[in-house]
């Protein structure tokens, strides 16, 4: 008895881990202002770079330099088949020209320790295009983000079932662009990782949301809440989500409804 009253006395001394969050600022590669902008945030934030893009390069290697973590943001088929530029996956390629496609995107953004889907509400819903993809990423030892942009995607599951590290986006910051709304988004991410133990958030390099994150990021300690790279949190294990709990974050992450979400990156 008295070893264990001292072992709770002794935990309840010791200092409680801070939650965690994640930050990936995507689209980054058109726009080469926006994007040097984007870097200047301070932290460990996550930049999804589009592959192929007139500046992807450039500001990967930037990224690079200043100690900043790089996804390859790769384009893949919606629903509603929108225009989707280069190094694109669609459900119409074989597995050779998917899987060279995969390999050219990696190409034009050194550095990247993985990838997440931009778009994709159709193809991240099919089996055989995730397998094609998570075949290259576990060949490469990377890692891969599920965007979510659809509820019926499998991508993190199939990365899961291949031993791939894979994370899941939890909250979209800036479906709409008034800093008033992202500030709310911010929020409720950060509610979602001191509930959960870590959260990740999605945004993107619009004013509005640097604008957001610049004035965040610097009250995050003092709510127990530190933001991390994704590969930080490969060195940790978490408690897996129940699918109760996937969809409740579905619905507290889409703002007003997942139909927000589809319509933004569909």
């Amino acid at each position: 008895m008295k070893k264990a009253f001292y072992g709770l006395l002794l935990s309840l001394c010791l200092p409680l881990q801070a939650a965690e969050i994640s930050l990936i600022i995507d689209d980054v590669g058109y726009n080469p202002q926006q994007g040097v902008k984007a870097l200047e945030m301070p932290g460990k934030i996550v930049y999804g770079i589009l592959p192929g893009t007139p500046h992807a390069t450039m500001l990967a290697e930037m990224a690079h330099a200043q100690g900043k973590e790089i996804l390859v943001h790769i384009p893949m088929e919606s629903e509603h088949h929108k225009k989707l530029g280069p190094d694109a996956l669609t459900q119409n390629m074989s597995e050779e020209q998917y899987k060279q496609t995969v390999e050219s995107a990696l190409g034009t953004v050194p550095y990247a320790v993985g990838f997440n889907n931009h778009m994709g509400s159709l193809l991240t819903q099919l089996q055989q295009p995730m397998q094609w993809l998570m075949d290259v990423i576990e060949e490469k030892q990377l890692l891969f983000l599920d965007s979510r942009t659809t509820t019926g995607t499998i991508a993190e599951s199939v990365a899961k079932d291949q031993g791939i590290p894979a994370f899941r986006r939890d909250v979209f910051l800036d479906n709409e662009r008034d800093e008033a709304a992202i500030t709310k988004q911010f929020q409720q991410l950060v509610r979602r990782a001191k509930r959960r133990g870590y959260a990740t958030g999605i945004g993107h390099p619009y004013p509005e949301t640097m604008a957001v994150i610049n004035k965040q990021l610097p009250l995050l300690k003092e709510q127990g809440v530190e933001l991390v790279f994704l590969s930080d949190r490969l060195q940790k294990t978490k408690p897996e989500t129940t699918e109760q709990e996937r969809s409740t974050a579905w619905q507290e992450s889409s703002y007003h409804s997942p139909k927000v979400v589809k319509n933004l990156k569909p």
